[in-house]
């Protein structure tokens, strides 16, 4: 039978097309692959670097809290090295022997006050680092009062009234020192969760009731309270004064006023030393309600042995403390 004309056309083309599908199925073949083998290697790089950067991360986490732990470490020892100077100055300060003091003169208030710089210049590198229940705490334990922690005493014998203050200080400062350790066990994720909500509520309680003016002996204190303060301190009526709340009338009062130009002007109360003597003055042309605060401010001042203010030195060698409005 003869073979048609057409049919080794026919045979070259299904080979044409059956070959150029198999290059077609090879060429998709491989782009597949190539997309496949960028595609996994891009995946390889990015697992890479996701890996590096976890490590990173973990790497400087670990920094951070080793850094955390360094200064609250620090903090920890120079409270306590304060609270030892201070203690000590105390006792020196409050010993049978100890005697009398001069207007302005703090021996052993050098030493701590020396300590307190020290934990003063700890707590200002760690409020940088420290973390939420260490940094508020920092705050309060900058507020001590350091002009009431060593007693003033114009006799060596420690007024009653003074020793309480100091007594408060020291409670406060036990406060924050006991809520301080908490609180960098919970900035360090050591603090369990029963604890962390008592140390929120302790800290909103010293926040809120132990601020500098709220441990004066004098908050909330009644006028009868604050001269009954005053005779604790031993202080007596200026000459000339109402025997019964400390008042003197205006043309005695400028007598006393006369006596330095440093008393000129409004002054409101003046607090006389003269050797180991006190005594005290109030303008009686000051209403009840202006009167309390003037001697608050007087109680303020001897409970920090006239740290807060200076005095005038007279002729005669008394030295006096003038109280003017608002100071």
């Amino acid at each position: 039978m003869p073979v048609p004309d057409w049919l080794p056309y026919a045979t070259l083309a299904a080979s044409a097309v059956a070959a150029g599908g198999a290059g077609w199925a090879v060429s998709t073949t491989r782009m597949h692959l190539t997309r496949e083998t960028r595609r996994a290697r891009e995946l390889r790089t990015i697992r890479a670097e996701l890996t590096h950067d976890s490590g990173r991360h973990a790497v400087e986490t670990s920094l951070v809290r080793d850094q955390v732990t360094e200064r609250y470490q620090e903090l920890s020892v120079a409270l306590t090295t304060f609270q030892r100077v201070w203690i000590d100055a105390v006792r020196r300060r409050t010993a049978p022997d100890a005697a009398a003091l001069p207007p302005g003169a703090d021996d052993v208030q050098a030493d701590v006050d020396a300590a307190y710089q020290e934990l003063l210049r700890v707590s200002t590198i760690t409020v940088v680092v420290a973390r939420q229940r260490v940094a508020p705490l920092l705050e309060m334990l900058m507020s001590l009062d350091l002009r009431v922690l060593v007693p003033y005493s114009t006799t060596g014998a420690m007024p009653g009234p003074a020793v309480e203050r100091l007594n408060r200080e020291h409670g406060f400062l036990i406060e924050i020192q006991r809520l301080l350790r908490d609180a960098m066990r919970a900035d360090l994720g050591l603090l369990d969760a029963n604890d962390l909500g008592l140390l929120i509520m302790d800290t909103k309680r010293v926040v809120d009731t132990l601020s500098p003016d709220r441990r004066s002996i004098g908050f909330g204190a009644t006028e009868r309270r604050m001269v009954e303060y005053l005779a604790e301190f031993g202080v007596r009526v200026l000459a000339g004064g109402n025997e019964r709340d400390y008042t003197m009338e205006a043309d005695r009062f400028a007598f006393y006023q006369a006596k330095d130009p440093a008393l000129a002007g409004a002054v409101e109360a003046i607090l006389a030393l003269y050797g180991a003597e006190l005594s005290l003055a109030v303008h009686a042309g000051l209403d009840e309600q202006a009167r309390l605060p003037v001697l608050q401010r007087v109680v303020a001042s001897l409970e920090c042995g006239f740290r807060d203010r200076d005095g005038i030195l007279l002729p005669d060698g008394t030295t006096v403390y003038a109280f003017r409005p608002g100071r």
